[in-house]
């Protein structure tokens, strides 16, 4: 039998969607509209990848985000979708 190898998402995949986030952003888009978006790539990415969890990506995200704004979007979705709490500002830094 095999065991799952982990891997993370690849730096540019992660910097794609942070730029499509902050885009948005910045075009005025909505946050529902935005959370959407988000939303729709963690799914695909997961669905795609087999080994990568929602979760997973959505930590990776916030992690990868500079702005906090950005990393909102992914905290709140993360929190409303999410099966494991975040246990420090670390992990979510929203949360602070």
């Amino acid at each position: 039998m095999h065991e799952r190898v982990r891997i993370v998402p690849h730096p540019r995949t992660i910097r794609k969607a942070r730029e499509q986030v902050k885009a948005m952003v910045e075009d005025g888009i909505s946050a529902r509209k935005i959370s959407r978006y988000l939303h729709r790539f963690v799914i695909w990415w997961v669905r795609t990848s087999i080994v990568w969890t929602h979760d997973e990506l959505l930590h990776v995200f916030i992690q990868s985000c500079w702005d906090s704004s950005l990393a909102g979007y992914a905290y709140r979705l993360l929190r409303r979708n999410s099966t494991t709490p975040c246990v420090s500002s670390v992990d979510c830094p929203a949360a602070a």
